[in-house]
């Protein structure tokens, strides 16, 4: 039990342990969403005609959108970020690579963009428009709306965050926090 719990341990501290996780939940999500919209009829009235897709081409052009978006901030956010660390671990040592690479929030990050353009594939991929038949997943097409929109609001803690992770009084916080329970782990009370 012990070497399970070790190897679990090890697992969750890698970097790509918990993107993984969310990308496995986007797929499942936009699998059950896809079945959702096909065994349910969604015809929305008023104002909120304006929030879903109305044809296969509308969903198509949203959906590719996204896709590329999501793709090309990821790619870009975390080029540029990891130059930034890059230049500041010159400074402060390679430490501050590794904090980046295991910290949560940079994981969750990168999980829900590669998710959501995933999502956003396997949506685009169920959107039909043939002489016979017609298929626009509505529901699936409007959440990856609303997960765009998380996104961008996500991009936004994420620079914070990075921001803020590379200033040196929290650099030097940190070294310290990780020193004195390094050494109160060698030399206990």
């Amino acid at each position: 039990m012990k070497k399970l719990l070790f190897w679990w341990s090890k697992l969750k501290s890698t970097f790509w342990f918990v993107p993984v996780l969310i990308i496995a939940f986007g797929i499942a999500l936009a699998l059950w969403l896809v079945y959702l919209d096909s065994t349910s009829a969604v015809n929305p009235q008023g104002g909120w005609k304006y929030l879903f897709p109305s044809s296969p081409d509308a969903a198509k052009g949203i959906l590719s959108i996204i896709a590329g978006a999501m793709i090309g901030v990821a790619g870009t956010v975390f080029s540029i970020t990891l130059v930034a660390l890059t230049l500041a671990s010159s400074q402060f040592g390679p430490r501050l690579i590794k904090n980046f690479m295991y910290d949560r929030i940079n994981q969750v990050v990168l999980g829900t963009y590669v998710s959501l353009y995933i999502y956003c594939l396997i949506v685009l991929n169920s959107v039909k428009d043939t002489d016979q038949f017609e298929f626009v997943p509505i529901i699936s097409v409007f959440f990856a709306l609303v997960m765009t929109i998380a996104n961008i609001v996500l991009l936004i803690i994420f620079m914070n965050h990075v921001a803020n992770s590379i200033q040196a009084d929290n650099i030097i916080g940190k070294i310290s926090t990780h020193l004195s329970v390094n050494l109160k782990n060698l030399f206990p009370a």
